[in-house]
């Protein structure tokens, strides 16, 4: 199976000048994969069986509803940001959906549960609490005020006719992170940082050529749509966007259910950092891909297949907001 990844943004290293105050934490990331490491880590559960053929949970056959619930997990070191994502199944025309939530071992105990996705239609009355005594989840991003170690899953399973196919999660991914080491970055190093020359070829898409209705809001799945595609796989980019669009958010750009509506091509991924632009070629140079979120001064908020680099070092990009958006190098000063 091919992997390929979706980033949060190219968030790199720091080495900060400033006298240093506190400890910054190193970025870290747990991934649960198959069915052999979720039942290693399930506390408990209810209506849900392992299926050896697709390597993941499902809710078991003749029930609508189920859950499973993760032992309490831990890093080595603290962290107050974190990126959750995930990979699975749910059949699309059915109303049958996974809902993920997850709670935090705060200085008062464990946090309430809070949800950060779905996928993928909405079927529940009540989305879930995003805020909770001492941090919150920001639609799918997790900010604490406090550092933390600790953290569980829950995993709700539910299908409105017990005759659908069931739901199935196969990967859980938590990528988490200081908030500090991105708040200092070193841009020069950035700027210093020339990996070898790599492209990666696809199948372009301009996003505004989609659809004249949601055109100017799909740079998200039109991205994803051209990661798919440099794997050999056919994709109707607009019924991508459609699906990849979160329902209760009203939004495209929601990092986990790309990575989940990626997966359901049988690609591998997670929402992730990278520190600078040689860990980024590292990725592609082993097979992998990148979707990168670049925001201001360049952009508001913009996401782009990152298509490799020139002779130079300097970051080529398929930029599906543009009609001459094909392997565009874009100045790391910028």
């Amino acid at each position: 199976m091919k992997l390929y990844k979706l980033v949060f943004a190219i968030l790199f290293l720091v080495i900060s000048g400033k006298t240093a105050i506190a400890q910054v934490f190193p970025d870290q990331h747990f991934v649960i994969r198959g069915i052999d490491e979720l039942a290693m880590y399930e506390d408990s559960s209810v209506n849900i069986s392992y299926n050896s053929q697709t390597n993941s949970i499902e809710l078991k056959e003749g029930f609508t509803q189920g859950f499973y619930i993760s032992k309490p997990l831990s890093f080595p070191q603290k962290f107050n940001r974190g990126l959750p994502s995930w990979n699975g199944h749910a059949p699309e025309g059915q109303k049958s959906s996974f809902r993920v939530s997850m709670r935090f071992k705060m200085f008062y105990g464990w946090s309430k549960w809070v949800t950060v996705g779905f996928w993928d239609k909405y079927i529940w009355t009540y989305y879930g609490s995003t805020v909770f005594d001492g941090g919150k989840v920001s639609i799918d991003y997790v900010k604490l005020d406090v550092y933390v170690s600790e953290y569980q899953y829950k995993i709700e399973f539910k299908r409105t006719n017990k005759d659908f196919v069931p739901p199935s999660i196969k990967q859980l991914s938590f990528f988490v992170s200081d908030s500090k080491t991105t708040d200092e970055v070193i841009i020069s190093q950035l700027v210093e940082d020339n990996p070898p020359a790599i492209f990666i070829p696809t199948n372009f898409v301009y996003q505004y050529g989609v659809d004249p209705v949601i055109g100017k809001r799909i740079c998200s799945p039109s991205s994803l749509s051209m990661i798919i595609q440099s794997f050999g796989y056919d994709v109707d980019t607009y019924d991508f966007a459609v699906r990849t669009r979160d329902p209760y958010w009203d939004i495209f750009g929601d990092w986990p259910r790309g990575v989940q509506s990626a997966s359901e091509y049988g690609l591998t991924g997670s929402v992730t950092r990278y520190r600078s632009w040689t860990e980024a070629y590292d990725v592609l140079k082993d097979g992998g891909r990148i979707a990168i979120t670049v925001g201001p001064p360049l952009f508001s908020g913009h996401l782009m297949m990152l298509a490799g680099f020139d002779e130079n070092g300097n970051p080529l990009l398929h930029t599906p907001a543009r009609t001459d958006g094909y392997g565009i190098a874009y100045d790391k000063k910028q």
